[in-house]
């Protein structure tokens, strides 16, 4: 379970960078670098912020505590902040945490979400 709420965590993270004219683009299918969990990232508002769905959960059973975030937007509407980055706000658990998404390249995002002044970062992989 801990597993599955720090990929909703990173999900929600890759949200919050979205990238500028003419770099690369954030959207499409993301798995977390362990595996257990796949986000769909979309372009949403005005075509310059992002979402992030989770798509996916893997053998994990899927339990009270998980089922409400499979199939929901765990990000939604992140601003652009500068290249290839975007913060946002971040559904975890009912607490809202502050994030930011930056495209590392054209296969790797970071996801890092801070409540107080504790912060965590996840890596995603973009699916093939």
């Amino acid at each position: 379970m801990k597993s599955i709420l720090q990929g909703v965590l990173a999900a929600g993270l890759m949200l919050a960078s979205v990238g500028a004219a003419g770099a690369a683009s954030p959207e499409g299918n993301w798995k977390s670098a362990g595996g257990e969990s796949a986000y769909d990232v979309t372009l949403c508002k005005d075509g310059r912020h992002l979402c992030v769905q989770l798509a996916w959960l893997s053998n994990e059973p899927i339990n009270d505590n998980s089922r409400p975030y499979l199939g929901s937007y765990i990000v939604t509407n992140a601003r652009p902040t500068r290249a290839n980055e975007w913060k946002g706000t971040v559904n975890y658990l009912g607490d809202k945490l502050g994030g930011t998404i930056r495209l590392v390249n054209d296969n790797q995002i970071e996801l890092t979400g801070c409540k107080f002044v504790f912060c965590k970062s996840f890596m995603l992989n973009r699916q093939q």
